[in-house]
């Protein structure tokens, strides 16, 4: 039972964090690079870029974001070009978050 419970807390708490977290940003697109770590992919191609601050970001297919087509958003971004993006999630580079 507390297992079913702890597992059902967690998907519970997705759409909080989700909602809880989600930023709008304007940002000039500096580099694009595709990242291809197995043990932070899980075997499959991380797509991402850099903006002027020197920030990070990766686009990833997801039911909960309704972002279902990464790989086209991905390849449709242009370097030295602005665009407004919605980010979720927050950054804490000591723990790798």
């Amino acid at each position: 039972m507390l297992f079913f419970t702890v597992v059902a807390l967690y998907y519970a708490s997705q759409p909080i964090y989700m909602f809880g977290t989600r930023r709008t940003r304007e940002v000039k697109v500096t580099k694009m690079f595709q990242r291809n770590d197995y043990a932070e992919t899980g075997g499959l191609t991380g797509y991402l870029f850099t903006d002027t601050r020197g920030d990070n970001y990766r686009i990833v297919g997801s039911v909960l974001y309704a972002q279902f087509f990464p790989v086209e958003l991905w390849t449709s971004i242009e370097v030295g070009r602005s665009y407004k993006i919605v980010y979720y999630g927050i950054r804490f580079p000591p723990l790798k978050i």
